[in-house]
C-alpha cells in the first residue's frame, strides 16, 4: 500500500476538491461502465469462491449509488464506502496511478473485495455460513452483527436489489 493511514487524509481532501460534482451517481441502479473491468477482475484474487462481482456490485450499488466520491455522513468514502481505517489495512493502489485512494475506483472495488474475502475467511473459520446474505451482513454491520435480525434484514435487501453484471458474450 501506497498511503498509510496519516497520508490517507491528504489524498482524500484532493481526491475531494478535484471531484467537485463529477460522480458516477447511476439512477436506474445499472452498473457503469467504468466499474465492469475491476468487478470481473477483482474477486479473482480472493480465492474464496463466494467473493463474486455480483457480491462487489451488490456493495456498490447499495452502499454508494455508484457515486465514486461518494462520502457518508459517518466518514465512509468513496464507491465501496469504506473508512479511512479500513481502507489502510485493505486499500493498495490497484489502479497502478501512484496513489492509493478510496475514491478510485479499482482501489475501492478491490479493497472491498478483501474485506469480503477476510470476512468468508472468518466466517469459515468459525463455522459459520458464507451465503451472500451472511457475508454483506457482516461488511454492513461487522462481523460481530452478522446475525442480528436487523442487519440481516437489511442484508436480504441488498442483496435481492443487486444489479446484473454484464454480459462478456461468451459462453456460460
Amino acid at each position: 500500500m501506497n498511503v498509510h493511514a496519516g497520508g490517507l487524509l491528504a489524498v482524500i481532501a484532493a481526491a475531494a476538491a478535484l471531484a467537485c460534482s463529477a460522480g458516477t451517481a447511476n439512477a436506474d441502479g445499472q452498473i457503469p461502465e467504468q466499474y465492469h473491468q475491476a468487478l470481473a477482475s477483482a474477486p479473482l484474487a480472493c480465492g474464496h469462491e463466494e467473493v463474486t462481482g455480483e457480491l462487489v456490485a451488490a456493495h456498490m450499488k447499495a452502499d454508494s449509488h455508484w457515486e465514486q466520491f461518494a462520502q457518508s455522513p459517518a466518514g465512509a468514502l468513496g464507491p465501496a464506502q469504506l473508512f479511512p481505517t479500513t481502507f489502510a489495512v485493505y486499500g493498495a493502489d490497484d489502479d497502478r496511478n501512484g496513489i492509493a485512494s478510496p475514491f478510485d475506483i479499482a482501489d475501492a472495488i478491490n479493497a472491498a473485495v478483501r474485506v469480503d474475502c477476510a470476512i468468508v475467511a472468518h466466517l469459515k473459520s468459525i463455522g459459520h455460513t458464507t451465503d451472500p446474505v451472511s457475508i454483506i451482513s457482516a461488511y454492513v454491520g461487522g462481523l460481530a452483527m452478522v446475525d442480528d435480525r436487523g442487519v440481516h434484514e437489511q442484508a436480504t435487501r441488498i442483496w435481492d436489489q443487486r444489479p446484473a453484471l454484464p454480459t462478456t458474450g461468451g459462453a456460460s
